[in-house]
């Protein structure tokens, strides 16, 4: 746990320090897992990992500033142990996935009798499943380390090796491939079940076959549909939180693809099965030097592990979900302000506020506080120290924050090539689940990084640009599939591209051009 302090001065030169920034909709009661688990976690287990984050909120919208030096000192790190033993990285995906069990038993027994519990039993096991689920993660944080230090070392070791060979014209292509997921990520997983149900219900005659999933003749629409929901009841959940996929949420849903005529294209396993066989052929071919073929193999695990860790995550997620729910109905503090609270304060905090349940004077006081950090606030963390600044202390620290250059001063755009390929469009910036249902057809996706319910404009999209992202995101997983051109990592797309700009995507290269 970390020690809470109001030292701002110690914590004040964390703004000069180089920082890598995501974006995304998130709470801190639910992501401060990141932190915990970077921070101590990593440490405790590995034996390495952050010294320091920063994490600032507006609206259930974060900034999450990981560390450069921190980054690349945890990779060379681990990477120094992966040379001397390349079962270590195998290791740790053990380790992590133990804990997973752990994780995922603790909530089949809790979740039936959340709501039996009395008031102190239910901060106690809150607290128990907070800290289980931060705990899952203590050595899959290496991931942003990987994904994020490596990719740029990846890209241009390549092209030099593919220069001395001579063989560059297909530079991009080989890198395309030889960074392919060697697994079906689960987002293509769940569209393949999706796209199996709708081909059942389009070659049914019956027009209301999913009002009468009860009947004989529709068992296997059903058990597809069931089987579905049993395996991906996450899916919809985010870190700022969700709710179970129920049956008749689904049905709605399916009706909605019938109307409006979407498509889901099925992706045979086969597929992966032989881009890995093209892959490992490719890598005989070039005979890439060690090193390399090191970072590719990393790279690749890095992938599946993340995919798996999601899932987790997701899950995890929509557990204390419930937690918060159940504390916001007995407490009456807003349920969107009670996710600025964080485990740490929540047993003196929250035990106060169930002592004073009559007067409810304390839950009033506690519910302003909330509401102040949820309209912005900053969570400072330093080895094992925490500070939370909101208010004039948060709005007085934004301005000693460095500015971004004005999109006045920048014409040209890099990053990474995440899918090939060359488009003229206008942009659409989309940070927020709201900014998606304004997104049209044929234009260009611009936000910080994509996440599973981004998909759908994904697929509306004629190029996707992301401020983050590493050859293991999620954008580039999904643009390859959909074969839009992408380009990931330019830290200041969100920032410099606005609404309406028409732009030129030149993935081939990796650049973006302001026209």
């Amino acid at each position: 746990m970390f020690k809470i302090t109001n030292n701002i001065e110690k914590f004040k030169p964390l703004i000069k320090e180089r920082w890598d920034i995501q974006g995304l909709s998130a709470v801190p009661s639910f992501i401060h897992a990141g932190p915990e688990c970077g921070i101590l976690g990593m440490n405790k287990i590995m034996g390495f990992g952050f010294t320091k984050f920063m994490m600032q909120f507006k609206k259930d919208y974060i900034q999450l500033y990981y560390n450069r030096d921190d980054m690349h000192k945890c990779f060379e790190k681990f990477y120094k142990k992966y040379k001397k033993d390349k079962t270590y990285m195998t290791f740790l995906m053990n380790v992590e996935e133990e804990l997973g069990d752990d994780l995922y038993e603790y909530i089949r027994y809790i979740k039936p009798r959340l709501y039996k519990l009395n008031d102190k039993e239910l901060i106690k096991a809150y607290k128990k499943l907070f800290t289980m689920f931060s705990s899952s993660f203590n050595t899959s944080h290496i991931i942003e380390c990987i994904a994020l230090t490596t990719d740029v070392t990846v890209k241009d070791m390549l092209m030099k090796e593919l220069e001395k060979k001579k063989i560059t014209e297909k530079s991009t292509e080989y890198f395309t491939l030889l960074t392919q997921p060697s697994e079906i990520p689960f987002v293509i997983e769940h569209d393949n079940n999706i796209a199996k149900i709708l081909e059942l219900i389009r070659k049914s005659k019956n027009k209301s076959i999913l009002d009468n999933l009860d009947e004989k003749e529709n068992n296997k629409l059903n058990q597809l549909i069931e089987d579905h929901i049993s395996k991906f009841f996450w899916y919809n959940t985010t870190w700022v939180g969700g709710k179970y996929i129920t049956k008749p949420e689904l049905i709605k849903e399916l009706k909605q693809y019938i109307e409006n005529n979407d498509s889901f294209n099925f992706v045979d396993v086969k597929k992966y099965q032989q881009m890995e066989k093209d892959k490992n052929k490719l890598l005989k071919k070039l005979k890439l030097s060690q090193e390399l073929t090191n970072l590719l193999e990393i790279t690749s695990k890095a992938t599946y592990w993340q995919d798996l860790r999601k899932i987790k995550m997701l899950k995890g997620i929509l557990a204390l979900q419930r937690f918060v729910s159940e504390i916001s109905s007995r407490t009456e503090i807003k349920e969107e302000n009670l996710k600025y609270l964080l485990i740490k304060e929540e047993g003196d905090k929250l035990n106060d506020v169930f002592k004073d349940i009559k007067t409810k004077s304390k839950a009033i006081e506690l519910d302003k506080l909330l509401a102040e950090r949820r309209k912005g606030s900053m969570y400072l963390y330093m080895k094992n120290e925490l500070m939370i600044e909101s208010g004039k202390e948060y709005d007085n620290l934004l301005k000693n924050m460095k500015k971004q250059k004005s999109s006045k001063e920048v014409k040209e755009i890099s990053g990474m090539c995440a899918s090939t390929g060359r488009v003229i469009g206008k942009v659409k910036i989309c940070l927020k689940p709201n900014d998606l249902k304004k997104f049209k057809s044929g234009e260009i996706l611009v936000t910080s990084m994509t996440r599973p319910e981004f998909v759908p404009v994904m697929k509306k999209a004629v190029a996707i640009i992301t401020d983050e992202g590493g050859l293991t995101c999620h954008a580039a997983i999904v643009s390859r599939e959909l074969k839009k051109p992408c380009i990931i990592g330019t830290k200041i797309a969100t920032k410099v591209l606005k609404n309406g700009m028409v732009v030129e995507v030149n993935a081939n290269h990796s650049i973006v051009k302001i026209l």
